[in-house]
């Protein structure tokens, strides 16, 4: 018997009742598309009119009666119709500022917020954003607690996982240090530079891998500024990471490390925020190779329908100049992808 088969076409259905009874901030299931063989009688079998029959379609259709969804029904060979979005859940970290961050009263603001919320309106969709520490961001995408993540960069293993959208923003990464530091004189300080010019980095990157040596560098956890200075200066510091990047900025303040790598975006508020004094930005301005310099919504792999309703409305946003504004009410410059 191929009793693996009826699991195989069971699982789904029996996980999504499952999901049903996850708490508020799970996605709001209303209708799914289910797949089946159609050439398996009695589980399924398809008449000569194309109308799917047996077992297998009739416990479908009870379970999505009682689990109150709607649900089409498809034989493998056929192609699924489009996925009609109308609201989805949002990820957000809610501790990276200006991007976000998380008020005393538990309200989540910030540039990426006020993005979600302008594009989600163009995408006549309905949007709930929800906060979880970065780490977890990606996990809960893949397994459909979120429908779409915020500041996510892409670079080559993000996209082994996932897609992504139009970037709603272009910035560049630097070191933090403390002004009183040796790190304070690293090179090139405030030039753009990208590490895909070779003739122009290496010899910079010889500089600050001198400057580095034996030093600790703090940086967000799960982030391809980690990968950076983990691929790049491997044999030269040593990585300590955080689950927030204002966690390491504290470490930075109290002496624990030497210096922090970061998106220029988060370190340009840092630096000016009471109580940061005595942080400096220091080095290049740098994107290119491994860093995801671009920021996107992140999206599961397949879901094009979704990114079909999300990119028109980015491009919409800085067409008419509403994401320039945006960005410069929270960052005071523009990061506007060019």
């Amino acid at each position: 018997m191929k009793d693996w088969k009826f699991i195989r076409a069971a699982a789904p259905i029996l996980a999504l009742v499952a999901l049903l009874g996850e708490p508020a901030t799970a996605k709001e299931w209303t209708q799914i598309t289910i797949g089946v063989e159609g050439t398996f009688p009695p589980y399924n079998s398809t008449t000569t009119d194309g109308k799917v029959i047996g077992y297998d379609i009739d416990v479908a259709n009870e379970v999505c009666k009682r689990a109150n969804l709607k649900c089409q029904i498809l034989a493998q060979d056929k192609p699924a119709t489009a996925k009609e979005w109308t609201q989805i859940t949002i990820g957000v970290e809610g501790a990276f500022p200006p991007y976000n961050s998380t008020t005393p009263d538990g309200k989540v603001i910030g540039y990426d917020i006020d993005i979600a919320d302008e594009v989600c309106k163009r995408a006549n969709l309905k949007c709930q954003v929800v906060v979880q520490d970065w780490d977890s961001q990606v996990p809960s995408l893949l397994a459909g607690k979120f429908d779409a993540v915020l500041t996510m960069g892409p670079n080559p293993k993000r996209r082994e996982v996932m897609d992504f959208t139009l970037p709603y923003a272009r910035t560049s990464n630097t070191f933090g240090v403390l002004k009183s530091s040796s790190l304070a004189k690293l090179p090139k300080t405030g030039e753009a530079m990208s590490t895909n010019d070779k003739a122009t980095w290496e010899p910079v990157f010889k500089d600050i891998q001198a400057a580095l040596k034996g030093k600790t560098i703090g940086v967000p956890l799960s982030t391809s500024q980690q990968q950076f200075i983990e691929e790049t200066f491997k044999d030269t510091v040593t990585v300590k990471t955080y689950k927030s990047s204002e966690q390491h900025t504290l470490d930075l303040l109290a002496g624990r490390i030497d210096a922090v790598f970061d998106n220029i975006v988060y370190l340009r508020d840092a630096v000016s925020r009471p109580g940061n004094e005595e942080v400096a930005m220091a080095g290049p301005l740098l994107t290119g190779g491994i860093m995801a310099t671009d920021t996107c919504i992140g999206l599961r792999k397949g879901e094009e329908d979704l990114k079909a309703k999300l990119d028109p409305a980015i491009q919409s946003m800085i067409a008419d100049g509403t994401m320039k504004t945006l960005s410069e009410k929270w960052f005071k410059f523009d990061v506007t992808p060019k």
